[in-house]
């Protein structure tokens, strides 16, 4: 099924997965639910579910990438911890798999509120603690981001857009990443 596309990989914050497997299918029970090769077989079905979703994360990203470009509100509910149903990224750590450029590309193409918007749903994306170990593998991400926008802003020195890209960086990537390295180090002193 994984090999042929064929494995719904969809994540149901709602049901543990677990739960789904382990008790019962279309309304019916398992009757061996406690036999051991039962539970290795559910186990085995996690892996490959889990090896899929990890395979799937680059096209995914993409997509997410085109849903800023399109709905910068919408991309800010997908990221960010809220009540919406929409916030299906908010602990996962999807933004690595979007190649630092092509975000930075896609924002200097927006006006300056969905910039900032944009900028609001990074900084709001790390600031809770026990997120943020979720998040950890983002930090580079974020560093090669903030790098690049610089690096533009540098470029504009002297103009209007080369100081909002500072502020940007400065007001939003720079809390974002000071929120991650505190996680980071506080994880390599436990």
């Amino acid at each position: 099924m994984k090999s042929n596309n064929k494995l719904d990989i969809q994540e149901n914050r709602y049901v543990s997965a677990d739960d789904y497997i382990l008790e019962s299918y279309a309304g019916l029970g398992y009757q061996g639910k406690d036999f051991t090769e039962f539970q290795e077989f559910c186990s085995y079905i996690d892996e490959v579910k889990d090896l899929a979703r990890v395979e799937s994360m680059p096209g995914v990203a993409q997509d997410l990438l085109t849903t800023m470009q399109d709905d910068v509100w919408k991309f800010y509910k997908m990221i960010y911890l809220s009540n919406s149903p929409e916030q299906i990224y908010y602990d996962v750590p999807i933004l690595k798999y979007i190649e630092p450029s092509a975000f930075v590309k896609v924002l200097l193409l927006m006006n300056v509120d969905h910039r900032r918007t944009i900028g609001w749903a990074i900084t709001k994306r790390y600031e809770f603690e026990d997120i943020n170990k979720q998040l950890l593998e983002e930090l580079n991400w974020l560093k090669s981001v903030r790098d690049i926008l610089l690096n533009e802003a540098h470029q504009k020195k002297g103009k209007n857009s080369g100081y909002q890209l500072d502020l940007f960086t400065q007001h939003y990537l720079k809390k974002a990443i000071q929120n991650l390295e505190t996680k980071n180090n506080s994880e390599i002193d436990a």
